[in-house]
Parts: C-alpha cells; structure tokens; sequence
C-alpha cells in the first residue's frame, strides 16, 4: 500500500518537474538570447506596413498613414505606399500582426512615459508618437512571445502523439534550425512569429479538441480560423482541415464560417476605408503568378531554399508521411495544407522572398513541421544517436550560414551557388572567432543607442526599463503557459 502510494506521488512530482522545468529551461535560454541578439529594428517595407495599422489606429484613431510614414522616415512613395485618395496611403500588408501588437504598443506607451520620469534629470526625453526605439523593442519582445506560445502549443500537442522526449527534441529543433530561427532573433518585426501563433492556436484546437463538439466551440475555431487568415491571408489554406467532418455537419460549418467572418471584418472594412473595395489583392495582379510557380526552386535552390538552407525541414516532411499511422485525416490534411503552401508560395514574384533568410514566409507553418519532426524522431525510435546527429548538422549547416549572413548582408540579397554556400560555411566555422561579436552587434541596448544617442545617466535607467520588461515577459509567458499545460486537451 505505501509502496503504491509512493509510487504514485514520485510519478506526479516527476510529471511537475519536467513540466515545471521545461518552461524555466526555455525561458532562461530564451530571456539571454533575445537581449544579447535579438535585432529590433521595424524593418521596412514589412515591419513598417504591420507597425503603422496600429499606431494610426491607437494614436491618430484613423486609417491614413501618411503623418505615421513621415514620422518613421519612410517616404510615402516607397515602394508598397503610394497614395490612393482623400489623404489616403496604400498598404498591401495584412493588419493581423498589428492587432496582435495592441497589448504590448500600449505596453510600450506605458513604459515610454516611465522611462521619461527617469530621464528627465538627464535632459533626454523619448518621443510619445510610437517612434521611440522603446516601442520597436518591446513589439519585438510580444512577437517573440507569440513565437514561444506557438513553440508551446506545438509541443503540447505533440506529447499527445509522441513522447516527451521526442517533441522536446523537435521543439529545439524547429526552433534553433529551421526558419524560425532567423525570424525570432533577426527579423521579429515581421508576421511570421505571429503567423506561427495564430496557425498553432487553430490547430491546437480544432486537433487537441476533438472532445468539444459544441456549437460553441465550432464557434471558436472559426475566430481562431478568421484571426489566421487575418495574420496572413494565405492561411486561408487550412481551410482543407474542413475536411474532416463534424457530426452534425451545417449548423457548425455555419457557426463556424460567421465566426471566421467576424476576425477577418476589420481588414474588409480596412480595405473599403483605404481602397474603396472590400475584397482585392492589395499588390497587385502582377505579385501572384498562378500559372508559373517555381516550386523546384523554391524547395531546393541554393538561393534561400526550403530545404537548402533550412534541411531540419526535409526530415519533418518525411515525419508526416508517418504521422499517417498515427492519424490519417490529420497527416492528409497537413501534407496537402503542406504542398498548398508551397505552391502559393513558389507563386510570389520573389519566390526567394527578398533578404529573407531561406523560405521565411513558409515559417507559419511551425506547428506542422514539428510535428512531422517529432514524428521523425518516433519513426528513429531508440536511435538517439542517429538522431542527434542529425540534428547536429542541422545546427551546424543553418547556424553558419546565419552567421555568415549577418556578418555579410549582402549575401542574402545575392544569388550563391551550393559550392559558394559551402565555401562560405567552411570559411566561417574556421573564423568563428571573428564572426561571433557579428550575433550581439545587434542587441536592444546597443540599437537603443544606436537610435538615441543617449547619455550614461539614461542608458542606466534604460537597464531598469529592460528588467522590467524581462519580470513583464516572465510572467505573461508563465500564465500563458499554465493554461497552456493546464488545458485538458492531451
């Protein structure tokens, strides 16, 4: 009897401690990684065109975006913003990202005006009007956390197919190898971490929640649904996951269509504001070539492709073939969601998708590649040192050409050969010493005084500002993943 009850009480502080310090684990690692690399810079035209929905929206309370492109020093003629009619600029980028932004642009209002109470001594003020580098930083920090709840949602629902161990091992994987990666640390102004989130969330419900037949949870897959396609239009998509049927089939496809309508409203009423149409392409007829798709290259090319300069996530795709076994509907789903995505992708007039690092846009698609990867794993069983050499050269081959990019950025912007790609790795791991100093050149404090040009007294308080925003991010992260881990889904 107190064999048994021991027994059991080892087994559930056994299940508290891997659950306890595996969120303590990522945090940690995340925490130092991001303030030592992350690079918060609202990249333009994408991170520009995400960021001014929001701060015109919550600062000027309309849509006309031509005061907001003069104060960041974006002329309105750039590229993707030209004028349309009645004062107002175009804006071909979803606003999805920016909705997400809301908590954290007032977040980073908040402690804007704080950090002003701790300056003013100093005689050195931060603009209020959401150019201060306060508000890049701290949106870069909520994209971020987006990026670790998707991580976080994947894993969950990865242990329900797949041992721990195996779905922990891909977390890390898809996380340090894959395009994800670059996104989190280098390019987290974008959408892609949130597109993350936002694909992770529906998936994490309508797959972890097969015992939620309700009308009302029909409901909210189809908000979680509508907030998708809000984030980036293409993950209309997943809408092929309709196929897999309820019992009773119109009221909850209905419930579900109205609840998708209703997330995906504001950006209709956007588009109608802006362009007077409700429904268009805001790029452009020329930006999709449907008819021309170069999916070879988008796969393979030695120019940022998929698998080229990401290959964790060749053996994630092989891992879906065998999720089949495991789950037919799903595996079918998510292989067909797959090559769709790929197509539509391999479309883009700039399939290589600009200075991106490998196929970015494709990053949304994290929930997928880790399961296909924890899967992988399954499939290698008690092989662990296949796998961990596996992921090893995964590390080595995507870690490197980062590296290499960083210290040389106009490598993303050039086409390379695969014997340049290796000539520029081999170089780079033999000179790994002098290209280190290249991840932190780009750290928030340094971009904060790259910015500002603040004096000590206010780089000091700023290092205050910065630690509460570090106690801010714990404990968001912390609720968030209780709930997370509390959720009785798996």
């Amino acid at each position: 009897m107190f064999k048994i009850a021991f027994l059991k009480i080892y087994d559930f502080l056994k299940k508290e401690f891997c659950e306890k310090w595996l969120f303590y684990f990522t945090f940690l690692f995340s925490i130092l990684t991001i303030f030592l690399f992350m690079k918060g810079e609202l990249m333009c035209p994408d991170g520009v065109g995400y960021y001014v929905y929001i701060q015109s929206l919550i600062l000027d309370r309309d849509f006309s975006f031509l005061n907001n492109l003069e104060s960041l020093g974006v002329s309105h003629q750039f590229g993707w913003f030209s004028p349309i009619h009645n004062n107002y600029i175009s804006n071909p980028f979803a606003m999805g990202t920016g909705v997400a932004w809301i908590p954290f642009f007032l977040l980073a209002h908040l402690i804007t005006l704080i950090a002003n109470i701790l300056v003013v001594k100093a005689g050195f003020t931060f603009h209020t009007d959401g150019t201060s580098y306060i508000y890049v930083a701290i949106l870069s920090l909520g994209s971020c956390f987006y990026g670790l709840l998707a991580l976080f949602l994947s894993f969950k629902v990865a242990k329900r197919f797949f041992s721990s161990e195996d779905s922990f091992l891909a977390m890390l994987a898809i996380w340090t190898t894959s395009p994800f990666v670059f996104n989190f640390y280098w390019m987290p102004t974008h959408s892609h971490l949130i597109d993350s989130f936002a694909i992770a969330l529906f998936l994490f419900l309508w797959i972890g929640s097969k015992d939620k037949d309700g009308l009302f949870w029909w409901f909210c897959y189809g908000l979680a649904f509508g907030f998708a396609t809000l984030v980036r239009w293409q993950n209309l998509l997943f809408g092929i996951l309709l196929l897999i049927p309820p019992r009773k089939l119109v009221i909850p496809y209905i419930l579900f269509l109205f609840g998708a309508f209703l997330t995906f409203l504001p950006q209709l009423v956007v588009w109608k504001i802006i362009y007077g149409k409700f429904i268009l392409i805001p790029q452009g007829k020329e930006f999709m070539q449907w008819t021309n798709p170069e999916i070879l290259k988008f796969l393979f090319s030695s120019w940022h492709g998929l698998y080229s300069w990401t290959p964790i996530i060749f053996f994630s795709t092989l891992g879906l073939f065998w999720f089949y076994k495991k789950n037919k509907r799903i595996s079918a789903c998510f292989l067909i969601a797959f090559l769709l995505q790929v197509y539509v992708n391999s479309c883009v007039s700039d399939w290589w998708a600009g200075t991106s690092f490998g196929a970015r846009r494709i990053t949304g698609l994290t929930f997928v590649f880790l399961l296909g990867l924890a899967s992988f794993f399954s499939f290698l069983g008690k092989r662990r040192l296949l796998k961990y050499l596996i992921l090893a050269f995964c590390v080595f081959w995507t870690e490197t050409l980062i590296i290499s990019m960083l210290s040389s950025p106009d490598l993303l912007t050039e086409y390379r050969s695969y014997s340049d790609l290796i000539k520029i790795q081999i170089n780079t791991f033999f000179n790994l010493k002098s290209f280190l100093p290249m991840l932190v050149k780009y750290g928030p404090l340094i971009m904060l005084n790259r910015y500002h040009q603040i004096n000590t007294f206010a780089f000091f308080a700023i290092k205050i500002i910065y630690f509460f925003m570090g106690i801010v991010f714990f404990l968001i992260l912390r609720i968030s993943y209780g709930i997370i881990i509390k959720s009785k889904q798996s």
